[in-house]
C-alpha cells in the first residue's frame, strides 16, 4: 500500500468522525490537510485521485 493510499484511508476516517459527531468538522478538516501537506507530490496526487474517485455525488 502506497503513501497516498494510505493518507486517503486516514482522510476518509477522518470524515467520517466529524460526520458521525466524534471530532469537530474544523479540527478534521485541519488533520487531513495537515496529512495532505506531509506528502511528497506523488502520493498527494494518488491520494487526491483516491479521494476524488471515492467522493460522494
Amino acid at each position: 500500500m502506497g503513501f497516498g493510499k494510505i493518507a486517503a484511508h486516514q482522510v476518509q476516517k477522518l470524515a467520517q468522525m466529524a460526520r458521525d459527531g466524534a471530532m469537530d468538522p474544523a479540527s478534521a478538516r485541519k488533520a487531513a490537510e495537515d496529512n495532505l501537506g506531509r506528502l511528497k507530490p506523488a502520493d498527494r496526487a494518488e491520494a487526491e485521485a483516491i479521494l476524488r474517485a471515492n467522493a460522494p455525488r
